[in-house]
């Protein structure tokens, strides 16, 4: 009976620790793309071939390339201006994800 328990507590602890690397992975990966998204928006320039411009052939000023010129073009033209306010809004979704405390336990200790 003893070692049933034990066995439960021990799996619950394995458990813990898979949830709370899946949430860190996700918010590293949501801050992750936060960071590149942020870039490809600051360093948009309307002369990069997207979405809404054939432009030149040659190389990209959009420090991300070809997508980055598109997806910042695409959420210019749909969102103007507060399209930065994608990347934090992406970064704190990650952040949320994080430091949601997993089911059963408490924030407070002891």
């Amino acid at each position: 009976m003893a070692e049933a328990a034990d066995a439960k507590r021990e799996g619950s602890k394995l458990d813990g620790m898979i949830v709370r690397g899946l949430r860190e992975g996700a918010f590293w990966l949501l801050a992750t793309l936060a960071l590149i998204l942020m870039i490809a928006l600051v360093t948009y320039d309307m002369s990069d071939r997207s979405f809404s411009y054939t432009g030149e052939p040659g190389r990209y000023d959009n420090w991300i390339g070809p997508a980055g010129a598109w997806v910042s073009d695409i959420l210019y033209v749909l969102f103007g201006g507060p399209a930065l306010l994608f990347p934090v809004l992406l970064a704190y979704g990650g952040w949320l994800a994080f430091k949601q405390p997993p089911e059963g336990e408490d924030d407070e200790p002891g």
